[in-house]
C-alpha cells in the first residue's frame, strides 16, 4: 500500500480503486526513479509522491485533487518526447498533448468506477494546469507537483543542462509556486549540486 492511502482509507472505495489503478498502470512504466534509497518506476513514485504533498499542504484535499496528482504522470512514457521535433515549440506540443492525454486516462478509469462526469472534468482541468493563480486547487497541484519534481528530478535534470539553462527552468518553477510550496521546497533534503542550484536561481 502506498504512503499515501492511509490518509484516504475509510473514504469512498471509489477513489482507493483509483488510486490503485493509476499505480498498477504506472507500474509498468520502463525508467526509474529513487527515492529514499529504492529505485522504482517514475510515474509510480511521482505520482505517489505528488499526492503526498498534495495531502501535506492540503490535508482534506478533494478526490479530485488527489486523483489528479496521483495521475499527472499517468502512462506518460506511451508518449515518447523523441515523438515531438526538439525544439521549443516541439516541447510545448508535446506537453500540452500529455496534458490531455492524462486527463483521459484518468477519466477512463474514474468513469469506470463511477464517478459523475463533473468529477471527471474536474481532474481534466486541474491536470491541464491553467488557472493556477486563480483556483486554490490548481495551485496546490501545482506545489505538489513542482516538489514532487524537485525531490525526484532536479539532480537529473541537472545533469543534461546548462547552468543558465537550469536558473531559468528554476525559475519559471518558483514563480509557479504559492508562499506554501516555496517553504516547503526550502526545506527539501537536495544534493549539494540541486541545493546549489536552487540558491542561484533564487539570488
Amino acid at each position: 500500500m502506498a504512503e499515501t492511502d492511509a490518509h484516504t482509507s475509510g473514504r469512498e472505495p471509489r477513489l482507493q480503486r483509483v488510486l490503485a489503478e493509476i499505480d498498477a498502470a504506472n507500474a509498468h512504466d520502463p525508467s526509474r526513479a529513487t527515492f529514499a534509497g529504492a529505485a522504482q518506476p517514475r510515474a509510480l513514485i511521482e505520482g505517489q509522491r505528488a499526492h503526498a504533498w498534495v495531502l501535506q499542504i492540503q490535508p482534506e484535499a478533494s478526490e479530485a485533487l488527489q486523483i489528479a496528482a496521483r495521475a499527472h504522470h499517468l502512462r506518460r512514457w506511451e508518449v515518447e518526447r523523441s515523438s515531438y521535433p526538439r525544439t521549443r515549440e516541439g516541447y510545448l506540443a508535446w506537453r500540452t498533448y500529455l496534458y490531455d492525454f492524462h486527463g483521459r486516462a484518468a477519466g477512463e478509469l474514474m468513469q469506470a468506477a463511477g464517478y459523475p462526469e463533473e468529477t471527471q472534468r474536474r481532474v481534466a482541468e486541474l491536470l491541464q494546469k491553467r488557472a493556477v493563480k486563480r483556483d486554490p486547487e490548481a495551485q496546490t497541484h501545482e506545489d505538489a507537483v513542482s516538489l514532487a519534481f524537485l525531490e525526484l528530478r532536479l539532480s537529473a535534470f541537472l545533469e543534461g543542462v546548462t547552468e543558465e539553462q537550469a536558473t531559468r527552468a528554476l525559475r519559471r518553477t518558483w514563480t509557479k509556486m504559492s508562499p506554501a510550496g516555496r517553504e516547503a521546497a526550502l526545506s527539501l533534503g537536495l544534493d549539494e549540486r540541486a541545493a546549489d542550484a536552487v540558491k542561484r536561481a533564487l539570488s
